[in-house]
């Protein structure tokens, strides 16, 4: 298990800190570089919909949301990885995504989580 790596951050204006996995904070840095937004704009959209819900247990929520919509509307693909010894594997769990043909869709995946 990966420790936790405590983050601040704005949400709403207002500073606040989270604890993820680097795992977590590496596909929330994904996300962003895909949708073209910042942590704090999704942090927000999240934390204006997740009712009850801490927002650190909202955005593993939404992480794994994301990628699960986006991998079911064939929006992502894996490309093979380089082995050390020069061979390639074209199995997804050892590739890197690639980016999406489009964006996802923010808002339709947080409304779909939360409402």
């Amino acid at each position: 298990m990966s420790t936790l790596i405590n983050k601040n951050i704005v949400v709403a204006g207002n500073r606040t800190s989270m604890r993820l996995e680097p795992e977590m904070w590496d596909a929330l840095a994904e996300i962003c570089n895909r949708e073209k937004s910042s942590i704090k704009d999704i942090c927000t959209l999240i934390d204006s919909s997740r009712g009850s819900t801490s927002l650190t247990s909202a955005v593993r929520v939404f992480i794994l949301a994301y990628f699960r919509f986006a991998a079911a509307n064939n929006n992502v693909q894996f490309r093979p990885k380089q082995a050390v010894d020069g061979t390639t594997s074209y199995t997804p769990q050892s590739g890197t995504l690639a980016q999406p043909t489009q964006p996802v869709g923010l808002s339709d995946i947080v409304q779909r989580i939360f409402s």
